[in-house]
């Protein structure tokens, strides 16, 4: 298997894509040109989100003057894609040419500029061209004139990349107002069939448009199963309590060239596929619904040093766990009779947690080393006999390390991405895990303008050497030996209207997650109602929550 592992890598390394290097890594897609108005939907996929705030897209006007920008939005489902809907083109022109607009936080921006093929608008009436692959598919009008058109450019542009004037804005303020409800299909002993909750997410972001910058996020939670409780004691929260009142990220930023340093309460994803992942450790997670699991802050040093090849690491000096649903509560494991659950036990507030990573892109690959040394963020339990007939069980916390590796890349049209690791848990299992995943996005299907995105991911382990069980559900590898799928046909390119089905299937145990849903969105203004469903057996993880099938319906504004 390994082989097979290193085979793969290395093809992904040796062909050739056509990519954008700025400050992250993203391929763009022209790939849909709509009639008959002649607007476009342009994609981009982002390797790296961290550091950026917006990416916009703007378009050339008449005569080469610059267009008006427009902001592209991340799409959902992926947590990678981010597209945008251009305004209709002039009909006498050969060429659409575009840039992409990267804003970083610190309000430095940068771009590149494009050239793309399309056809003079010879008669009304464009008709879609049926033999390009839907990621380069021009409109195409009939030819009147047997004249061929003049040259068009289909790389990037002579002097690529540009560096635009910092941003002067040194303050602003942005956020999210969040509502959730579901209601469960099936009754579960102390638990209420209803939940309700709403959220504000408020955001600032202060910078002197050189090299300071000081970010925060706050969190203000209400819910009626009174899961958040309290509010923030300080930055170092060590309860495992959701709280009210709390910051869920808050830092200072100091950049000089390529060097930037970040000290505060930070959030981590150096994931590169879905869900499951090798690199993403540094950052406990909170439980009390795991569908909408969440990541959480840590008090940490952050130093990166490096634009496109980059070397990062992160200093955790305080052991922070993960936030647990109380005991009896509807995603509380399935108590077994006899046995009490304690509170979790902590390692010392002074053992620190290191993570590094590097990364490069060669010839359009994006290419990430990583390594951890910490505590995973999924507890084990020892029980302990409290008398005959009962026992104890306590939650703690084992330390391991994680050496990890990655590939992100576009082939034929497809996003591909490849985690594999190596995981070391003291007194637990050495094992290789890795996950392999390819999306793509389609237009033009069941009618104009129409889109269907894909992700299809499978994950699995080699086991090297077996340690103590566990006890728990180990969440870090839920999904080994299982696949995982997104789907989303959107009815236009407003996207005001989508639906989407995801889910995950494990082979071992023959457990499964399924979760349909339906989208509206206009403006700042986003619905979905969907269903969670769970099977398999009570000893399955997915099967031990058949309790919680439930219809849900959720709502963000965002300001």
């Amino acid at each position: 298997m390994l082989w097979r592992m290193a085979l793969l890598i290395l093809l992904l390394l040796a062909m050739p894509a056509w990519g954008v290097e700025t400050t992250t890594t993203f391929f763009h897609e022209p790939y849909s040109y709509a009639v008959p108005d002649r607007s476009v939907r342009i994609r981009a996929v982002i390797s790296d989100r961290k550091n950026i705030s917006r990416v916009t897209c703007v378009v050339a006007g008449s005569a080469g003057l610059p267009g008006t920008p427009v902001q592209m939005e991340l799409d959902q489902g992926s947590k990678f894609t981010y597209s945008v809907l251009l305004p209709p083109q002039p009909a006498n022109s050969y060429q659409l040419r575009y840039h992409f607009q990267v804003q970083l936080e610190s309000g430095e921006s940068k771009s590149r500029e494009y050239s793309t093929p399309i056809r003079q608008d010879v008669v009304p009436g464009w008709q879609p061209e049926p033999a390009v692959p839907s990621q380069k598919k021009i409109a195409r009008a009939p030819v009147a004139d047997p004249s061929p058109p003049p040259p068009v450019v289909t790389e990037p542009t002579a002097n690529p990349v540009s560096e635009l004037e910092p941003s002067h804005k040194l303050f602003s303020f942005s956020g999210s107002l969040e509502t959730f409800a579901a209601s469960y299909l099936k009754n579960k002993s102390g638990a209420d069939n209803q939940y309700g909750e709403i959220r504000l997410l408020p955001k600032a972001v202060y910078t002197n448009g050189q090299n300071l910058l000081f970010y925060v996020q706050g969190d203000v939670r209400l819910d009626s199963a009174s899961e958040a409780r309290g509010s923030i004691s300080g930055i170092v929260d060590r309860s495992g309590t959701r709280r009210i009142f709390d910051l869920r990220e808050t830092y200072l930023e100091l950049s000089e060239s390529i060097l930037r340093v970040r000290i505060g309460k930070q959030l981590f994803d150096w994931s590169v596929t879905d869900t499951a992942t090798v690199a993403d450790n540094l950052n406990p997670r909170d439980w009390n619904d795991l569908i909408r699991w969440e990541r959480v802050g840590v008090p940490s040093l952050d130093v990166r040093v490096g634009t496109d090849s980059f070397v990062q690491a992160v200093y955790v000096p305080w052991f922070i766990p993960s936030r647990l649903p109380c005991a009896n509560d509807r995603w509380s494991p399935p108590a077994q009779p006899g046995i009490t659950a304690l509170n979790q036990e902590l390692p010392a507030g002074g053992n620190g947690q290191v993570g590094v990573r590097a990364g490069t892109v060669m010839n359009g690959v994006d290419i990430g080393a990583s390594f951890y040394s910490g505590y995973n963020f999924s507890p084990a339990a020892r029980v302990v006999p409290t008398s005959p007939v009962s026992a104890a069980l306590t939650p703690y916390y084992r330390r391991m390390e994680v050496y990890g590796f990655s590939v992100a890349r576009e082939l034929f049209g497809y996003n591909v991405r490849v985690e594999s690791g190596y995981f070391a848990v003291h007194a637990g299992d050495k094992s290789v895990q890795f996950i392999g995943g390819v999306d793509r996005e389609w237009s033009t299907l069941l009618r104009q303008t129409d889109t269907l995105y894909l992700l299809f991911q499978y994950s699995d382990e080699i086991v090297l050497s077996r340690g103590s069980a566990p006890l728990l559900h180990d969440f870090r590898r839920v999904f080994v030996k299982s696949a995982m799928g997104k789907v989303k046909y959107s009815l236009d390119d407003t996207r005001e209207w989508s639906l989407k089905v995801e889910g995950n299937y494990n082979f071992r145990y023959r457990d499964n997650y399924l979760q349909p849903a339906i989208v509206w969105k206009q403006n700042n203004l986003e619905i979905e109602a969907g269903f969670d469903f769970f099977a398999g057996s009570s000893t399955s993880f997915f099967g031990g929550y058949g309790a919680n099938d439930r219809g849900y319906l959720k709502l963000i504004h965002r300001f």
